[in-house]
């Protein structure tokens, strides 16, 4: 279980900059040419795209309780700690 976390870190690592590699060179030109609010714009568009791709994309039946949960606190050690007692 422990490997299969660490790929699946791996992988959102790896994804999320790519996508921070492609952005931004765009966001750059796109400010340089197109002026700061059209740029914030275009980005904005492409932002809602990989969220609504996402929520396509995403299985509909989810486990509501995931395996790697852990088991409720027993009742002597819930409730913050005081480390002056």
């Amino acid at each position: 279980a422990s490997s299969g976390r660490a790929a699946l870190f791996a992988a959102q690592f790896s994804l999320s900059h790519l996508f921070w590699l492609l952005t931004s060179p765009i966001a750059g030109v796109a400010g340089q040419v197109l002026g700061l609010g059209l740029t914030a714009g275009l980005l904005a568009v492409l932002a809602a795209f990989g969220v609504g791709y996402s929520a396509f994309v995403w299985p509909a039946e989810s486990d509501p309780d995931p395996p790697h949960r852990p088991p409720p606190v027993s009742a002597p050690f819930a409730g913050p700690v005081n480390p002056l007692e």
